[in-house]
């Protein structure tokens, strides 16, 4: 499958994302399998407030990607 197809996990926090990330940036080191788009944030626009989409993905021997996402809202 193309290598953006995907499937997510909501995490409860920015810095659980992040530390995620390190652990698979770290395997990363010492295996070329792990493939990282790193960290990114981006504001959406709600009715009622706006919402910070932070996501990262990763992908390892599965055909497809993890994406982790943390929503935070922002008034």
């Amino acid at each position: 499958c193309p290598r953006l197809d995907h499937f997510g996990f909501q995490v409860a926090t920015r810095e659980e994302l992040e530390a995620i990330v390190d652990r698979a940036k770290a395997r990363q080191a010492r295996d070329d399998r792990v493939d990282i788009i790193d960290v990114k944030s981006r504001l959406t626009h709600g009715e009622a407030s706006q919402c910070e989409l932070t996501s990262a993905y990763i992908g390892f021997v599965l055909p497809f990607m993890v994406e982790l996402q943390h929503i935070g809202r922002r008034d």
